[in-house]
């Protein structure tokens, strides 16, 4: 028969992200008060995270990976790349940039490499609710991509058209528009701009 006990060693001793998160701060020479004070949670949420009793939001894993200084598929076992100078046309998934856009309830990655005139991608993580607000947006260029994961609704010129996995899409930016998560699981969509658009524009 299992212990308590037991069980939290087995926990602890697992593979998933808390214990990854762990092992990173641990090789840093952090202590735990120390890692959740960078990253502007709790003691005692890192705490359960790490010890697989709570699952992290995006939010709070972006806030995590920022404070260790590391891309987010350190998180998921990915090796670290070596430091030599890496092509220009690429960008490795541990080094893609990251942005919480907060109150809009999005996490923005940005796949490709900096740098680049003609377009960007990005994959956005959507929770339920989430989205880029009761705002439209209008920029030069255009916007394309296609829905990854769960379901989404897209509004452009006044019309709103509801994707599902696998749904893809393409307008004019100049039109105005917005993008949201009305259903009650995460979405993911591969959003791209063209021209190179910045990390803020939706």
């Amino acid at each position: 028969m299992t212990t308590q006990d037991e069980a939290v060693d087995a926990a602890e001793d697992s593979d998933g992200i808390g214990a990854r998160i762990r092992l990173l701060r641990q090789e840093r020479g952090m202590s735990l008060n120390e890692l959740a004070r960078a990253a502007d949670i709790s003691p005692g949420t890192l705490s359960q995270i790490e010890r697989e009793r709570a699952s992290p939001s995006m939010r709070t894993l972006t806030k995590v990976r920022q404070a260790l200084g590391i891309g987010i598929a350190a998180f998921f076992g990915a090796e670290e790349e070596e430091t030599a100078p890496q092509p220009h046309f690429i960008r490795r998934g541990s080094d893609r940039t990251v942005r919480d856009l907060g109150p809009r309830r999005m996490v923005k990655e940005l796949v490709t490499p900096t740098g680049s005139a003609k377009l960007s991608i990005f994959v956005l993580a959507i929770p339920p609710g989430g989205g880029t607000g009761e705002e439209t947006y209008r920029y030069p260029g255009e916007k394309a991509g296609v829905v990854l994961d769960g379901e989404v609704v897209l509004e452009v010129d006044g019309t709103s058209a509801r994707l599902k996995s696998g749904d893809g899409f393409c307008f004019d930016a100049n039109d105005e528009h917005r993008l949201r998560n009305v259903s009650s699981e995460p979405a993911r969509v591969l959003w791209v701009t063209a021209p190179e658009a910045s990390r803020d524009a939706i």
